[in-house]
């Protein structure tokens, strides 16, 4: 609030704007806010350094999809070295320990994905999915111990071991946001309501001309999380590898998956499957805090949002895109 206040009052009274600039330089010394009011470029270069950082980083995954693992613990380091408190150094770092994984035997495997966790405790992408990785080595220690390689059964696409495919008659666990602690829970022993009427489909009033939506809110038993892309020239390889770690780390035992349709202008990448508009509001409040971390876009070239199945199978293109997010903002 200190600096809007000084942005309010700068250039029309100088005294109070100095006094609000002096509180953000004294109380937030290290925010983005008393950097920009050091340096007015600032953003700008941030801006820039990030996607250097996320071009780079796209570079590296490059060469992980090729297999080009001496090439992966290369350039990891380098970048590791050069931005080392960079929001995507755990990423590179876990880029470099499967590659690792890949080319030797446990040990080396081991070191590398605890190093992680102690460098990294708060990171919410990758630290989850490596703390995962590790109680199931530390299960299977003494196979691990026999093989090779470390990493021969690990799928490179999907963060996760061959083995721990959930079976298919196993149901998935409610979802939990992964930010609780920070949200206040209802007691344990509070009454539930009985049940949730099923919602009426929207009653469309339209203008004179205006055509009705062809959307329902209609309740389904199959809703969608998906970040739409728009720019259908961009590879997002690894922003879809992001969405796997995440998924996996932060909800294993849900098996969600993720989906790519490629539109004329758009690329939808949709996170399946929720079974209530709840659950999917729950997972979207959990991704969207790291989401810039995962796409390693630029922020102005996607949005997000929730759409049932039924829904989603009528988006064709750009224009079905931006009237559903209408009809979304109007009926939800």
């Amino acid at each position: 609030i200190y600096y809007s206040l000084y942005l309010n009052y700068k250039g029309i009274e100088e005294g109070k704007a100095n006094e609000y600039r002096q509180l953000v330089l004294t109380k937030f010394p290290e925010s983005n806010f008393a950097k920009t009011i050091i340096d007015p470029s600032y953003s700008a270069k941030q801006d820039e350094l990030e996607n250097i950082i996320n071009q780079n980083y796209n570079k590296v995954f490059e060469a992980y999809a090729k297999k080009d693992y001496g090439m992966v613990v290369k350039q990891s380091n380098e970048n590791i070295a050069a931005y080392p408190n960079n929001d995507l150094a755990a990423q590179y770092a876990y880029l470099k320990a499967i590659a690792i994984g890949r080319t030797s035997k446990v040990d080396p495997l081991l070191i590398e994905l605890n190093s992680i966790t102690t460098l990294y405790p708060n990171d919410l992408i990758i630290t989850p999915l490596v703390k995962d990785h590790l109680k199931y080595i530390e299960a299977n220690l003494e196979e691990f111990k026999q093989r090779r390689v470390a990493l021969i059964d690990f799928d490179s696409t999907e963060p996760r071991f061959a083995n721990q495919a959930i079976p298919a008659d196993v149901k998935p666990k409610p979802i939990e946001n992964i930010n609780a602690a920070t949200v206040t829970k209802p007691a344990e022993n509070a009454a539930k309501p009985i049940g949730k009427p099923a919602e009426k489909p929207v009653e469309i009033k339209t203008e004179t001309g205006k055509p009705a939506s062809i959307f329902s809110n209609a309740t389904s038993n199959t809703y969608y999380y998906v970040v739409d892309v728009e720019d259908a020239s961009l590879t997002l390889s690894s922003s879809r590898f992001g969405i796997g770690q995440f998924n996996r780390g932060n909800y294993p035992d849900n098996d969600l998956a993720h989906k790519l349709v490629e539109l004329d202008n758009d690329q939808l990448i949709y996170v399946t499957s929720f079974v209530d508009m709840e659950d999917a509001k729950i997972y979207e409040e959990s991704i969207k805090g790291q989401l810039k971390n995962i796409m390693k876009v630029p922020a102005n070239k996607y949005k997000s949002f929730i759409i049932s199945k039924e829904n989603f199978e009528k988006i064709t293109d750009r224009t079905r895109i931006n009237e559903y997010l209408e009809f979304y903002k109007n009926n939800y």
